[in-house]
């Protein structure tokens, strides 16, 4: 009995470490680096979204400690809950609903990473990429306002 409850934290930490290199490899200029960075990430407490706030939370990590990116990864999740559009779903309304965690680059808007589990029509989709979209530009915009001012002597 013990083991599976292991396991399956064993499989969400492996999900989420490959979420985050494949958004991370997407921006770092690995070759400055010898092609290695170790990212430690501790969990302290969770109610959704985590995938994504991990993400937000190394990138404001790595640009503080100077490490070479060619854009910075912003991350959010989106999705509809009763038939309404919600970004930053917590851990209930990801269960009860339709979630879509979504990471870009900040500039180009490129998408690095987007997941999707359930069925949505086309507009639906459509919808809730805008959405989500929507809130990683204000997300860039609070970042990039957090990094001037903590680098401002």
């Amino acid at each position: 009995l013990d083991h599976k409850p292991r396991r399956q934290v064993d499989r969400r930490n492996q999900e989420a470490e490959s979420i985050l290199r494949q958004t991370l490899e997407g921006v770092l200029l690995l070759e400055l680096y010898g092609s290695h960075i170790e990212v430690m990430v501790h969990v302290m407490a969770a109610d959704g979204s985590v995938a994504c706030t991990m993400q937000n939370a190394v990138t404001m990590a790595l640009m503080d400690a100077g490490v070479a990116m060619s854009d910075m990864v912003v991350s959010c999740s989106t999705g509809f809950v009763n038939n309404q559009a919600c970004v930053d779903l917590t851990q209930l309304e990801q269960s009860s609903g339709v979630c879509l965690p979504l990471a870009v680059k900040a500039r180009s808007e490129e998408v690095l990473y987007v997941q999707l589990d359930s069925r949505l029509s086309q507009g639906q989709l459509r919808e809730a990429l805008e959405n989500g979209l929507d809130a990683c530009r204000q997300l860039r915009t609070l970042f990039e306002s957090a990094m001037k001012q903590h680098m401002t002597p």
